[in-house]
């Protein structure tokens, strides 16, 4: 392959040298760096990335793509340098550095961008989904590599153009155009159908002996990275990500990935970890908590893996865990039945009897923070009580789940219970057996699985 190099350098040298960018030479040696990145052997990629920027070709290459859109150029060297773009873009950090700086060709790839973005229509053409699909493959690789690219984007009002492609009725292209928007540190919502898509390119990457998805051109890394960045600061996109099953889809990826497709799994769990509703549901996921841990544990990882690791076990081990039981005293004994039957269904319950020291507001603040659903012993002594009000508007306020209980024969709460529980499923615990304990902890699960 060394040779192989060698020789598509002495072939673009000679092109430099008479200044011959339009001749079939010049088209060979092209073709000839786009075969090394086929054969996807990373040293001689980047020593093939190496050999078009000691060439001084991104000129050159930005004058032919000029001539190709005012009608002038070769449409057979314009796919090949775009297609070489691409592939250089994809490994080489330098030379997407060099490609932004030299601003005439961001310049080209928008404004080519642009003729789509008028006419969405135009992408009914297979030809030209193909050439948006390549230029968004560009972009997204420059701003992979090249922090300024986002203010270089900015700069050439790029931003509105892309959001157009939101509204392609292609999905691929509409996704493509969220990976750029995302990496520009663009706001981007996600509805049911584009977190599907997403979580099914996962799947699709990890079953290509590669992991690239072909339709996208993403590998797993990329798309890993493109959930994260659509997550981070963002709880809406967090809740619907995970919605749609998206912890499902990283099952294993801990365990049978590289480093950087492991370290970007992990920095995906960190995100999701940081808002309560789902770090509880990556907790639900034993098979990924394992997965960390057993991680964790290889003395052989990188320090950066141990770090990650250590912090989300650290913040998952901190998780609200335990059910929190609200009631007013008259209602101990039911209450306290049910507190016995909890714990020996294996839940850590809090209930006031045991837990209260110190200032009675701070200790119920930390009762209702900790908790991963609060239930409430409804009586009419419940609703005249003010403590109980409190525990229970705090937790709505912090978006605690709650389930009502209803402890009081023919008690039908009004005012700020009433308003609090309407609409909610309740648990009837009337009868004061246990025969309905079943049923709490049936519940408690259907709303922590929810």
């Amino acid at each position: 392959m060394d040779n192989y190099i060698d020789h598509i350098e002495s072939l673009l040298e000679e092109c430099k040298q008479k200044k011959d960018f339009r001749g079939d030479k010049f088209k060979r040696a092209l073709a000839k760096v786009n075969d090394v990145f086929d054969r996807r052997h990373d040293e001689s990629c980047k020593r093939a990335c190496d050999v078009i920027l000691r060439c001084e070709l991104l000129s050159p290459i930005a004058a032919l793509w000029k001539e190709s859109d005012s009608g002038a150029g070769d449409h057979d060297t314009i796919t090949l340098i775009k297609t070489l773009i691409w592939n250089c873009s994809d490994r080489h950090a330098e030379f997407c550095k060099r490609c932004v700086l030299n601003t005439s060709l961001l310049n080209l790839l928008i404004n080519g961008m642009k003729k789509y973005a008028l006419d969405l229509h135009m992408l009914d053409d297979g030809d030209k989904r193909n050439a948006i699909r390549a230029d968004f493959g560009i972009l997204h690789n420059f701003l992979r590599h090249e922090p300024s690219t986002v203010d270089a984007l900015k700069s050439l009002r790029a931003i509105l153009t892309i959001a157009c492609f939101r509204n392609s009725t292609f999905h691929m292209i509409q996704i493509l155009s969220a990976v750029v928007l995302a990496f520009c540190g663009e706001s981007i919502t996600m509805d049911e159908i584009d977190c599907q898509y997403v979580i099914n390119m996962i799947y699709d990457a990890r079953g290509e002996a590669d992991h690239i998805h072909k339709g996208q051109g993403l590998a797993l890394e990329e798309i890993l990275q493109f959930i994260t960045q659509l997550v981070t600061e963002n709880d809406k996109n967090k809740c619907a990500m995970v919605k749609a099953n998206l912890l499902k889809s990283l099952d294993g990826i801990i365990t049978e990935s590289d480093h950087g497709e492991i370290m970007m799994c992990l920095e995906l769990l960190w995100q999701l970890v940081t808002t309560e509703s789902t770090k509880q549901s990556v907790i639900r996921e034993q098979r990924i908590v394992k997965s960390i841990k057993d991680y964790y544990a290889d003395a052989s990882i990188p320090n950066e893996a141990k770090k990650k690791c250590a912090s989300l076990l650290h913040t998952l081990k901190k998780s609200k865990n335990h059910v929190m039981l609200s009631y007013q005293w008259d209602s101990q004994n039911t209450i306290l039945k049910l507190q016995k039957y909890l714990a020996a269904a294996g839940y850590t319950v809090w209930v006031d009897v045991n837990e209260m020291k110190g200032s009675l507001n701070n200790c119920m603040a930390d009762a209702v923070e900790n908790a991963s659903i609060v239930l409430m012993g409804i009586t009419q002594k419940y609703a005249e009580s003010k403590n109980t009000k409190k525990e229970a508007e705090y937790a709505e306020h912090l978006g605690i789940p709650l389930l009502p209980l209803m402890l009081e024969k023919g008690y039908n709460p009004t005012g700020w219970l009433g308003i609090l529980i309407n609409g909610k499923i309740y648990v009837d615990l009337t009868d004061g057996s246990q025969n309905n304990f079943t049923e709490v902890t049936k519940q408690i699960q259907l709303i922590a699985n929810s």
